[in-house]
């Protein structure tokens, strides 16, 4: 990868989310449960796996709210003046009064938004709530894109412990096709985070330090910054949530795995209340072994 990682938010921006109509956006949010995920110049509100809205800080005229039309129909911020962009989202200026408007519609807009949810989405959802800091893994991350992979990541976790390690998840659910080729995706993402094998890249580091920093000062879920650091480990976890025993999407992605240069491992939850909490390392098996 050629330039770099960078998924931390800028000082300016910070500033405007710990006060202001960005923090009422922010708190908004928070309490309608949607998940905050940080991208560099702007944040994420995730309904399930989908992104409801994006908030951007580094913009001329100051910060922006950015929502897909089709979930502002017959809701209340529908009511406010904004402009179509280029594609199909509406952008409004951040001000005092958005604010308060956006807090008395974000229900409706949750509302609205809950019928375009896949199922895959919903899991994904249930994923990183039941993995928080109290997890043996952190899910800190989500659909994390960068040049010369493919696809999107689903998500970044930190295994603490002992030997803290960086991990890339990749979720699965039978009938997807995609199930046998998740090995050599997860291993493109390796390759980046940890090019030699020798450990996680200074910068992507460094990034991630200051994303868990800056979690934890929003009053969201992250892990202990001081655990990440350049050369930990990196490894690479498919976790497949349901399987048809007759299908040959996995034994192909267990034969993908045995032929990759570095390990991929594997977990599927038991059926069960707290199915998706993932384990200690111990109760991963290495595909294609």
């Amino acid at each position: 990868m050629s330039s770099s990682f960078g998924r931390g938010l800028s000082p300016g921006f910070m500033d405007n989310l710990l006060h202001g109509p960005c923090r009422l956006l922010l708190d908004a949010a928070a309490q309608a449960g949607l998940d905050v995920r940080l991208r560099g110049d702007y944040l994420n509100f995730y309904l399930h796996g989908r992104s409801l809205a994006k908030l951007s800080g580094r913009q001329r005229g100051g910060p922006k709210l950015e929502i897909h039309h089709k979930y502002l129909v017959e809701t209340r911020l529908a009511e406010e003046e904004g402009h179509r962009n280029a594609g199909p989202y509406v952008s409004f200026d951040v001000d005092d009064a958005l604010a308060k408007t956006y807090v008395g519609a974000v229900d409706e807009i949750v509302t609205r938004a809950v019928a375009y949810s896949g199922s895959e989405e919903t899991v994904e959802a249930k994923l990183m709530r039941q993995n928080g800091v109290l997890a043996p893994i952190c899910c800190f991350d989500r659909q994390v894109q960068v040049p010369g992979a493919t696809g999107k990541l689903d998500m970044m976790g930190l295994h603490g412990g002992d030997t803290p390690t960086m991990v890339a998840i990749e979720l699965k659910c039978y009938p997807d096709p995609r199930i046998q080729g998740v090995p050599k995706q997860l291993l493109d993402y390796l390759q980046i985070f940890d090019p030699s094998g020798d450990g996680l890249r200074p910068d992507v580091a460094e990034s991630y330090k200051l994303v868990c920093d800056q979690l934890r000062r929003l009053g969201l879920s992250g892990p202990d910054p001081a655990a990440i650091f350049a050369g930990m480990p990196v490894q690479g976890l498919v976790v497949l949530t349901s399987n048809n025993p007759r299908s040959q999407l996995l034994e192909r992605a267990h034969q993908q795995a045995a032929r990759l240069s570095r390990p991929i491992y594997l977990w599927q939850p038991e059926p069960g209340e707290d199915a998706l909490r993932i384990p200690e390392r111990t109760s991963w098996v290495r595909m294609g072994s």
